[in-house]
C-alpha cells in the first residue's frame, strides 16, 4: 500500500492481525437466544444493544457477542473492544415460549449496507453450505415493515442462503442445537484469509450462475463509485471529484443506482477502482483479480480495517489523505466530511497514471470556497440530529437554526428543520415553515418533498393541494405527481386524474417520479397512461410495482395476451410478483387460467404450481 499526504496524520492502521487457522464452529445444546434490545436510550441499535445467545445454564455465549476490536488470545476472544448483543444478565432460558429444533445462529442483521457486508456476513462463510436443511436466525432492529430488504436477498443469495432460510428474531427463542460459527473476520482486529477463500468460491460460483446465459454489464477499465447521492455521512466535494473524474475518462458509478449482482460483478472485475472511502468497497473482498484501488481518505485517519482487507486480496492500494482541516472536526463515522480539492487533484495527478494535468483547477478553488462556509451548516445540522438521538430537543432546534444561518442558501437545512419539527410532533409549525417558503417562489424539491410529507402526517391531502393549486404550482412533473396522489388520497379523484394526465404530458428523466406516476395513474384507472409509461419503467428498473401496474392495464383494458407476455417476460425476476398477481386476474374473472398453463412452457419452480392453475381454470 501507498500512503499519499501527512503521513503523520495516517494514525495506527497495521494493528490487525491474519489467522491461519479456520474460524471454530461451535455446537450448543438447549440454548436460547433473546431479541436485540437497545443498550441504552439515545446509543442506537448499530452500535450497542442488548440480546444474544445464552447457554442451558443461563451465562451469556461469549463467541457470539458483536465484537469490534478486542483482544484475541491465542483461540478466541479474551476481552477489550467495542462488545454490542450480550445478553441481559439473568435471562432465563426457560421462559422462552417460542421452540425450534436446530438453527445457526447469524449474528446481527444490519440494514447498513457495508455493516451487513462486512458482519452480518461474516459468520455465514462455509457454514450454511454444510448444513443446508437449518434455518438461519439473526437478531435485528426491525419490528415492522419487510424481513428482508430486497438486497438482502440477493447478498444472502450470493452467499449461498436461500434467503427463505433468514428468520428474525423478534421474541425470545430456545434452540435445541444451535450452531454458531466465528466470524471470518472481526473489525479493528483480525481475519482469517481461509475462510474468506472459502466464501469467495462460493460468491464467484453463483455470481457467474446468475450472468450464464445473459448479457453481461458494460465493464470500463477505470471505474469511479460515488457515494455523492448517500444522503449518511456525507462527503462535502464528491460531487465536483465526480465531475473531475469524468473528465479524466473515468466511468461514474452509483451503487445504490445498480443491483447487488452488477455491483459485485463490478468490484471483482474492473481493473482500476477509485471511490471515497465507505465499507460498501469492501466487496473487493471476493475477487480474484489484481486491482489498482486509489482511497479518497474522507477520515482524519486511515481505519485499518480497509488496509485488512486490500492485504487479504492482495490489491496495490494508494490511499490520499485528503480530508480538509477545519476548527470543526467531523463526529466520527458521523461525518460531515470536507475534501480538500486542489491538494486532493495535485495528488490524484501525480500519483494515478494516465491522468491529464491541470483540469478545473480553477473551478476546484472557487467550489472550495463554497463548500468551506456549507461545511460549518452541514456540521451543525449532524449536531442536532446527534441532539434529537440523544432527547435533547431544545439544542436540536438551536443547531439546525444555526446551520440556516450558516448557509442560508441551502435549503436542505430548512428542509431538516421542518422533518425535526415533524418528528417533535410539532407538525402544524412546520407545515407554517414550508407554506412560507414556497409562498417565496422558486423552492428547492427538498422543501417540496418536508412539505408533502408533513400534509400527509397531517392527513390535509385535499387542503395541501388547493394551497399549491391557488399559488400556481404543480406545473412539473414532479409536483403534478405529487398533486394527484394529494388529491386521490383527499377524495378529490377528478383534480387527481388532471394532475396525473398532466405529468404524463411531461417528459421525466427521474425514475422514482415515473413510479410514483405509474401507481398513481394505476390507482385512477388511467390505464392508457400506465400502458404508455410503464414499459420504459419496467425495463429501466425491474420494479414489481410497474410490472402489475402494467399487467393490471393491459388486463382492463383486454389485452390478455399483452399482460401475459408481460408476466412471462419478467418471471424470473418476479416470480412471486407476476404470477401471484396473475392469480388474482384469474380470481377475478379476467380469464387467463388456461391461456396461462399453456404458455408456462414447463417452468415450475414453486412445487403445486401447475394444480392450482388447474383448479383456478375448472373455477371458471
Amino acid at each position: 500500500m501507498k500512503i499519499v499526504g501527512d503521513k503523520a496524520a495516517a494514525g495506527v492502521w497495521d494493528r490487525y492481525r491474519l489467522l491461519p487457522r479456520l474460524p471454530r464452529t461451535h455446537v450448543l445444546h438447549d440454548a436460547a437466544i433473546e431479541p436485540a434490545s437497545p443498550f441504552r436510550e439515545g446509543t442506537g441499535m448499530l452500535e450497542k444493544a442488548n440480546g444474544g445467545v445464552v447457554c442451558s445454564d443461563g451465562a451469556p455465549f461469549v463467541p457470539a457477542f458483536g465484537v469490534r476490536g478486542g483482544h484475541m488470545g491465542d483461540d478466541d476472544y479474551v476481552g477489550g473492544g467495542h462488545v454490542s448483543f450480550r445478553p441481559t444478565p439473568g435471562f432465563d432460558v426457560a421462559s422462552c415460549e417460542e421452540q425450534c429444533e436446530e438453527a445457526i445462529f447469524g449474528g446481527f442483521l444490519y440494514t447498513h449496507f457495508g455493516h451487513c457486508f462486512m458482519e452480518s456476513f461474516s459468520r455465514l462463510w462455509d457454514i450454511a453450505r454444510h448444513r443446508p436443511d437449518m434455518p438461519v436466525l439473526f437478531l435485528t432492529e426491525r419490528r415492522d415493515g419487510p424481513d428482508l430488504l430486497a438486497w438482502h436477498q440477493s447478498l444472502f443469495g450470493l452467499a449461498g442462503v436461500d434467503p427463505a432460510r433468514i428468520r428474525l428474531v423478534t421474541r425470545p427463542i430456545r434452540v435445541a442445537t444451535l450452531v454458531v460459527a466465528e466470524p471470518l473476520l472481526r473489525l479493528w482486529s483480525h481475519a482469517f484469509p481461509s475462510a474468506l477463500a472459502a466464501q469467495r468460491e462460493i460468491v464467484q460460483n453463483r455470481l457467474a450462475e446468475h450472468f450464464s446465459g445473459r448479457e453481461l454489464p458494460h465493464l470500463p477499465e477505470r471505474v469511479y463509485f460515488s457515494r455523492a447521492n448517500v444522503k449518511l455521512a456525507i462527503t462535502l466535494g464528491e460531487k465536483f471529484i465526480e465531475r473531475y473524474m469524468r473528465e479524466q475518462g473515468w466511468d461514474i458509478v452509483y451503487p445504490e443506482d445498480i443491483d447487488t449482482y452488477t455491483q459485485l460483478y463490478l468490484m471483482t472485475n474492473a481493473p482500476e477502482i477509485a471511490a471515497v472511502s465507505g465499507s460498501a468497497i469492501h466487496q473487493i473482498m471476493f475477487r480474484s483479480k489484481p486491482l489498482a484501488i486509489y482511497y479518497l481518505n474522507r477520515f482524519s485517519h486511515i481505519v485499518q480495517d480497509y488496509v485488512m482487507v486490500d492485504d487479504m486480496v492482495g490489491t496495490n492500494a494508494t490511499y490520499f489523505l485528503c480530508n480538509r482541516k477545519t476548527e470543526l472536526p467531523p463526529h466520527e463515522a458521523e461525518g460531515p466530511f470536507l475534501l480538500d480539492l486542489p491538494r486532493l487533484l495535485d495528488h490524484l495527478e501525480a500519483e494515478i497514471p494516465d491522468m491529464k494535468p491541470g483540469i478545473l483547477r480553477n473551478e476546484a478553488r472557487d467550489e472550495q470556497a463554497v463548500l468551506d462556509v456549507e461545511y460549518h451548516g452541514y456540521w451543525h445540522l449532524q449536531t442536532a440530529l446527534i441532539h434529537l438521538g440523544g432527547k435533547r430537543d431544545d439544542e436540536a432546534i438551536r443547531c439546525i437554526d444555526e446551520a440556516i444561518r450558516s448557509a442560508p442558501k441551502n435549503r436542505r437545512f430548512l428542509a431538516e428543520k421542518i422533518s425535526i419539527l415533524v418528528h417533535l410532533g410539532r407538525i402544524a409549525e412546520a407545515r407554517e415553515h414550508c407554506e412560507a417558503v414556497i409562498r417565496d417562489g422558486e423552492t428547492a424539491r427538498v422543501v417540496m418533498e418536508q412539505y408533502f410529507q408533513t400534509i400527509v402526517r397531517l392527513s390535509k391531502h385535499k387542503e395541501g393541494g388547493d394551497f399549491l393549486r391557488s399559488i400556481g404550482r404543480g406545473k412539473t412533473f414532479y409536483e403534478a405527481t405529487k398533486m394527484a396522489i394529494l388529491y386521490y388520497n383527499g377524495g378529490a379523484p377528478d383534480l387527481a386524474r388532471a394532475y396525473a394526465r398532466w405529468a404524463a404530458s411531461i417528459t421525466c428523466d427521474n425514475l422514482d417520479d415515473a413510479l410514483q406516476l405509474i401507481n398513481i395513474s394505476s390507482a385512477l384507472s388511467l390505464h392508457d397512461e400506465v400502458i404508455r409509461l410503464a414499459p420504459a419503467a419496467l425495463a429501466a428498473t425491474r420494479s414489481p410495482y410497474a410490472l402489475r401496474a402494467l399487467v393490471l392495464a393491459y388486463a382492463l383494458k383486454a389485452r390478455a395476451d399483452d399482460a401475459l407476455a408481460v408476466s412471462m417476460d419478467n418471471l424470473d425476476v418476479f416470480w412471486n410478483d407476476s404470477i401471484e398477481f396473475l392469480f388474482s386476474l384469474i380470481q377475478h374473472g379476467h380469464g387467463f387460467a388456461s391461456l396461462i398453463i399453456r404458455r408456462l412452457d414447463g417452468r415450475n419452480p414453486e412445487a403445486g404450481l401447475a394444480a392450482r392453475l388447474e383448479a383456478l381454470a375448472l373455477r371458471q
